[in-house]
């Protein structure tokens, strides 16, 4: 990250911290970002950055890392509120909120079908959303630089990217309940 130290001190100031890092967050870089856009600070990401990570190396580890990440972005949309800097970021809650339940909607629905042995009709307009996500996801790994035609080949088979899905649905739906129940999250 790149910040102007004038921004920083505007923020030390404007928040009468010690620092401009927010040590109650627990994802203190976003918690600074809505800091810098609550003062008007235009922040931006720069598109051809490139950022070597280490990934979490077992699935416990990667669950705590997505639950910190989400619980710590819904504690700070709620610790704020409805703001300009916060009203895309709530925006997206939203969403998500709407399309898990329209997910859980449609798995009680096809559930019900099956339970109750009602009949199927088959129909082709019924595919077009699932050929709308198919090439989306295709031409997006199409796009990604240093492909391999591997990659290519695992998001046209759509699992992979679905299961992992479901799994981000599952972090950030537990995230947003732990938060509204203001139980403890550990770092």
């Amino acid at each position: 990250s790149l910040y102007r130290g004038s921004a920083l001190r505007q923020i030390v100031h404007s928040f009468d911290r010690p620092g401009p890092w927010d040590d109650h967050s627990l994802i203190e870089d976003y918690a600074l970002t809505l800091d810098l856009k609550t003062l008007g600070f235009h922040v931006r990401a720069a598109s051809g950055a490139q950022v070597l990570t280490d990934t979490p190396a077992t699935f416990g580890s990667l669950w705590q890392q997505r639950m910190r990440w989400g619980r710590g972005g819904v504690d700070e949309c709620r610790k704020r509120g409805w703001t300009h800097a916060t009203r895309r970021d709530i925006s997206c809650y939203l969403l998500f909120l709407f399309g898990l339940t329209m997910r859980i909607v449609w798995m009680v629905y096809f559930t019900m079908l099956i339970t109750l042995a009602a009949g199927f009709a088959f129909s082709l307009i019924g595919f077009i959303p699932l050929a709308l996500v198919w090439m989306d996801r295709v031409t997006s790994a199409w796009r990604v630089p240093e492909r391999r035609w591997t990659d290519v080949l695992i998001a046209a088979t759509i699992l992979a990217e679905d299961f992992y899905g479901f799994f981000l649905e599952a972090c950030t739906g537990a995230s947003i309940y732990r938060s509204l129940r203001n139980s403890q999250q550990a770092w």
